[in-house]
Parts: C-alpha cells; sequence; structure tokens
C-alpha cells in the first residue's frame, strides 16, 4: 500500500471518532485565527473592557480558601518565591533566568511550546502571594506587579500561547488568586488595579467567546473552572453569564467525564487528580458563595477520591499510566485532604481503606494489594482513552506497574514530552510498558502529540482472590486484524510470595513466517543486575534480591536494555529521564504459544524457585511453580 494511502487511512481512524462539536468547532477556529492575523488589533476592539464594566462583587470572595502552611511548606513556598523573584523559572525540568521581569520573552521560540504554556499559566503568581502573606515582604508584589505589567505590553489579544484558551483558563484563576492574597497592597495602588482588573476581564470576554469545545475533556473544564472564578469575582450582567455557563459545564461534564467507578474517562492517573482537585475546588469557592451543587456531582466527585486513594503506590503517587509524570498538578495525598476538608469525612490512606483486590472495571485498572508487606500491583486493561478524545492515550494495554515492600519496581516507562517526534513515540510504544509486541508493532496507531489511529480494544477482565492467591485475567484484540492474534495474559499473586505472569498469543496454526514476540519488563532505576544465565536473572531492589524466572512453549531469549539518552530510559517527569534495566523476553512462533515469568523475592541467589510449563497446545497445559509455596495453574482451574 501506498505511503500517500497509508496517511490517508491514518487520518480517516483518527477522525472519524470525532463529535460533530469538535469539528463544527475546529473550523470555527481555524477561520478566527486567519481573521485574527489578517485584522490583529480586532480582539482587543470584541474583548476590550470600559471603566463601567469593572465592578467586583466583593474582592475577599476567596477569604474562606486560605490555608495555614506547616514550616517545611512555608520554607519551600518563599524559596520558590525567591526564586521567582531572582529571574529564574523553571517548568519541567527545564531553566530560564531572566535578568529583569521586563527582559521576559513570552515566546521563546528556542524553549517547547508546553514550557511556554507554563510561564504564560503564572502559576508562580500564587507562589509569589502566599510568601508575601508569611513574610509581609513586599518584594514578591513589586515582582509580581512588573510580571503582570509587562505580560499586558507583551502580549495583545488573541495572538500567542498567552491567549490559548487554556492558557488563559489557568491565568484568570491564578491572577484572581493574586488579587487576593495581595489585597492590602493592590487597593493602595490605584492605577494597577485598573490594569490588573481590566486585563483579566478582557481575558474572561475572551475566554468565554472561545471555550474549547474542539478539545473537550479537561480543557473544557479548566474554562468551565475559570469561568466560575471570574463570575464570582465581577458583579454585573456578563459576570452572571459566566458564572451560570461555568457550573454548567461544570455539572454537565461530570456526567461525562466521570466513570460509574470514580475514574476520569480520559484515563490518566495524572489527569485525574487535576480534574478531582478542580471540581474540589470550585465545589468550595460555589458553597463559600451560597451556591448549591448537584447531589449526583457531590456523589461523582465523592466516587473520584475513592478511586484516587486506591491507585496510589505505596509511596502516596501516581501509576505513570498513560500520560502521567509526577512533577505536574497537585499531590495526591493533598487532593485527598482537600477532599476531607471539603465533604467533612477522613479519606485519608490506612490499611483498613483497602481491599486485597480492586476492579475498577470502567476504567480498566485493577489492583492487587497487600499493605502489610508493602506490595502494590495495578493492571491496565483499559481502552486506550475515549473515543473522540486521544490525546493522552498510550499503546498499552496489559501493562502494569509493582511495587516491593514500599518501592517501586516494576515501572511504567513515563512521558518526558509532548513535544512530537522520536521520544514522543517512544514513550508512548508499546514497548516501553510492561506488555506484549507482535512483530515490534504498536497495539494501537499513536502518531503525532496527540493522535491514535486504528486502535486496540480490551475484550475481558477479571479478578479474583480465592484460596490465597490473587489472580486477574485480561484479553485484547489488537493484533487480531494485522497477525490474527489474540493476547491473552494472566497476572497471579501467589500466598503473598510471588507473583506470576502468563501471556497467552493465539493464532490459526499455518505455514507462514514465524511472528516475533516480545514481552517487555522496566524496572526502576534503583533496581540493579546481580546475576544473569539463560534461564533467569537476578536483580538486586532498594529490598532485597528479586529473581524473573521466564518459561514458555517455544525457546525464550532473555535480553537485557540498556537505555541510552531517553529511549529506554525512565521518566518519571517531564524533560527528566534516568537509566534503567529492561528484560526483553522473545520468542519466535508461528504458532499459539504460551509466554511468561514469575517474579519471586529471594533470601539468597542460590535459592530454587523453578517453574515448568507442561504444554500440550495452547487449551490444554500446566504451569507447577516448585518453591516453598507449590502452586500448579492449569488452564480453565487454578489451585
Amino acid at each position: 500500500m501506498s505511503k500517500r494511502l497509508l496517511k490517508i487511512g491514518r487520518y480517516y481512524h483518527t477522525l472519524r471518532y470525532l463529535k460533530p462539536v469538535q469539528h463544527y468547532h475546529r473550523g470555527k477556529l481555524i477561520l478566527t485565527n486567519r481573521i485574527y492575523r489578517y485584522i490583529p488589533i480586532l480582539p482587543g476592539l470584541l474583548f476590550s473592557a470600559g471603566k463601567s464594566d469593572i465592578k467586583l462583587r466583593h474582592s475577599a470572595f476567596l477569604q474562606g480558601t486560605k490555608k495555614d502552611y506547616s514550616p517545611q511548606e512555608a520554607d519551600e513556598i518563599i524559596s520558590s518565591a525567591n526564586a521567582i523573584t531572582s529571574g529564574r523559572f523553571t517548568f519541567l525540568n527545564q531553566t530560564k533566568i531572566f535578568e529583569e521581569p521586563d527582559k521576559i520573552d513570552w515566546n521563546l521560540p528556542d524553549m517547547p511550546q508546553l514550557w511556554r504554556f507554563n510561564l504564560h499559566y503564572f502559576d508562580y503568581a500564587r507562589v509569589l502571594g502566599t510568601a508575601h502573606q508569611l513574610t509581609s515582604d513586599e518584594k514578591h508584589y513589586r515582582y509580581f506587579k512588573a510580571l503582570v505589567m509587562h505580560w499586558i505590553r507583551q502580549n495583545s489579544a488573541g495572538r500567542g500561547d498567552g491567549w490559548h484558551p487554556y492558557t488563559v483558563s489557568l491565568r484568570l484563576v491564578n491572577w484572581i488568586y493574586a488579587f487576593s492574597l495581595f489585597d492590602q497592597l493592590i487597593e493602595e495602588d490605584a492605577d494597577f488595579r485598573v490594569l490588573l482588573l481590566t486585563s483579566v476581564y478582557t481575558q474572561a470576554r475572551y475566554l468565554a467567546s472561545n471555550l474549547e469545545y474542539h478539545v473537550l475533556g479537561n480543557h473544557l473544564l479548566e474554562n468551565a473552572r475559570a469561568l466560575v472564578f471570574a463570575g464570582l469575582f465581577f458583579d454585573g450582567k456578563r459576570a452572571g453569564k459566566w458564572l451560570k455557563e461555568g457550573m454548567e459545564i461544570l455539572w454537565q461534564q461530570a456526567g461525562e467525564q466521570i466513570l460509574d467507578d470514580g475514574g476520569h474517562f480520559e484515563l490518566s492517573l495524572m489527569y485525574h487528580s487535576i480534574v478531582l482537585h478542580n471540581y474540589l475546588e470550585c465545589i468550595n469557592i460555589l458553597e463559600i458563595n451560597g451556591r448549591e451543587i448537584p447531589a449526583k456531582v457531590i456523589s461523582a466527585v465523592e466516587k473520584m477520591l475513592i478511586f484516587q486513594r486506591e491507585i496510589l503506590h505505596p509511596d502516596g503517587m501516581n501509576p505513570l499510566l498513560n500520560d502521567s509524570a509526577l512533577d505536574v498538578g497537585p499531590r495526591p495525598l493533598d487532593v485527598l485532604a482537600f477532599g476531607s476538608a471539603v465533604f467533612k469525612k477522613d479519606l485519608s490512606i490506612c490499611e483498613s481503606s483497602h481491599s486485597p483486590v480492586t476492579s475498577f472495571v470502567n476504567s480498566g485498572y485493577y489492583i492487587l494489594r497487600n499493605d502489610k508487606q508493602g506490595s502494590f500491583v495495578i493492571i491496565d486493561c483499559g481502552k486506550p482513552c475515549p473515543e473522540y478524545l486521544p490525546a493522552h492515550a498510550h499503546a498499552d494495554i496489559l501493562n502494569y506497574e509493582m511495587s516491593l515492600d514500599g518501592q517501586r519496581f516494576i515501572v511504567d516507562s513515563g512521558v518526558y514530552e509532548y513535544k512530537p517526534g522520536m521520544c514522543r513515540d517512544y514513550f508512548r510504544s508499546t514497548a516501553a510498558h510492561n506488555t506484549v509486541t507482535v512483530n515490534g508493532q504498536n497495539q494501537s496507531d499513536v502518531w503525532g502529540s496527540f493522535r491514535v489511529g486504528k486502535r486496540g480494544r480490551p475484550l475481558e477482565a477479571s479478578l479474583i482472590d480465592k484460596d490465597g492467591v490473587k489472580i486477574f485475567r485480561g484479553v485484547h484484540d489488537s493484533y487480531c486484524q494485522r497477525f490474527n492474534i489474540i493476547h491473552t495474559r494472566y497476572f497471579a499473586e501467589v500466598y503473598n510470595s510471588y507473583w506470576v505472569v502468563i501471556d497467552e498469543l493465539d493464532i490459526e496454526p499455518g505455514d507462514r513466517e514465524p511472528f516475533r514476540s516480545d514481552s517487555y519488563i522496566h524496572f526502576h532505576p534503583a533496581v540493579s543486575l546481580q546475576d544473569k544465565s539463560e534461564k533467569s536473572i537476578t536483580l538486586q531492589s532498594v529490598s532485597g534480591l528479586v529473581k524473573i524466572l521466564p518459561f514458555g512453549s517455544e525457546a525464550v531469549i532473555l535480553d537485557l536494555i540498556t537505555g541510552e539518552g531517553p529511549l529506554f530510559s525512565y521518566s518519571p517527569e517531564f524533560g527528566q529521564f534516568t537509566t534503567k534495566l529492561t528484560l526483553c523476553l522473545t520468542v519466535n512462533h508461528n504458532r499459539p504459544v504460551v509466554l511468561g515469568y514469575v517474579i519471586v523475592p529471594v533470601e539468597s541467589p542460590d535459592m530454587i524457585v523453578q517453574p515448568e510449563l507442561n504444554y500440550q497446545n495452547i487449551d490444554d497445559y500446566r504451569l507447577s511453580i516448585n518453591s516453598g509455596n507449590p502452586w500448579h495453574f492449569t488452564k480453565g482451574a487454578n489451585r
């Protein structure tokens, strides 16, 4: 097939899932941007604010949201504020230093767009305001004022990254918070007060006419949150419309975006924390200001809190499934504390709050846990993304992460960056995850920064806890169209002692070129190689020695990979990568095959644990694990 036809097919399979409203608003956006390009003064004329518009509902509407900080938190805030006032801006682990506020280039061409977005978000405005509250040092206000004045001069309405509706949404909220934090100083600075409020009002008018219906998802929720803040901040008919529209979007989208099991429908655990925090924030501020919250929304957000609590590693942080990073968004434990305060109930993590097995069927996440031993496994057997919103999908069905003794042991590779290119392609690829590839191909056609063409589908998933064995079973069809292969994975935790992964790759036998199937296991950077043979590898983890023992119905080839640069590395934060070990188990086959491995903590490298596979065919085999706690798995039953 020609490259042109392949490209047409890729676009077809990407665009066919979009909603009509997305197509309409995408077309509207393209047309509007062209008009603004030819008439650059038009946005300023359309969305400008007159003095008569600037009426505050009441300047202290955020009063009930202020919090007390521990000495350590206060020191961190003051240190961050001092870095900003010295001109040091760090986002995504990349730093730029500007000598003076009026020397900032707001559209730096040599930095990734996401870095520039962070510069425009003005999250640091709240840091400066909080530092002023803690220290009463007016340098934080002077720097904030200089930044705002320079931003207003350098960013004409409707042009550049600063006027992307998403950056407008975050900046609006941050400037309103800063107005509250610097309230007394701003009231005494009449000229700046008018300048700041005029810009906030103009940005709110612009946002209200440019909501991200072409994207939907978490972007639309950020837009709605900003409308709620602006609608409560300002007084008047237009502000009332902003508030009404913001609330309507939040309540309507809660039914769309919050799944019945409490997960966020984009299936990124990082965005789950962000969306949950934003809902809590809006509920809190609306209740403070006497607004009623629908009971269905309260129930849905409470489910999100339970989901958030259950999916955390023992270290209290999110798994890195789909687009997730540890340095973006609120910390999960802080979100749980915020939820406890808003709903006036204890949602903190304790041993009694966790079940040994948890199935989030709508989200496709399945959890095996032993809090006493500090072990945790989360398995992803959900669809890659909402049909019409593929931005944060990875090709990772049946991927998993594992903690042992409270420390991360087997990890998702992470995300690294959103910029299109080799790194983005790798971190979204199937090979970057703890699952199986066939002939080196991805399960789903992830491409560009945020696109997915043909996509794999989970077919079945179940998790049971019986007779001391927790066993998960999942099936997907990602390789069915191309290779007529169905992949089934069993993942068992046996007697709280060891773990067994069994992969079945079922095809019709025939005279064909052999397939190459690779099962990848990515280890945390703290894990090092102790010993390697043809039949096993021994690893040194933080808590002790762990053996990986492969087995298969065909010959299994073991290959240890050490990443060079970002590829095959670990990227728990944007812009940061660390070298790690990856084990690849390979079988070449032209008939159905069983491939797997045992993960067992051992007291010494010489400790004997031996898997034995008695294989007749894919529907008739028996796996025996011979150890101090023997276990046998027979296809169709286990004991």
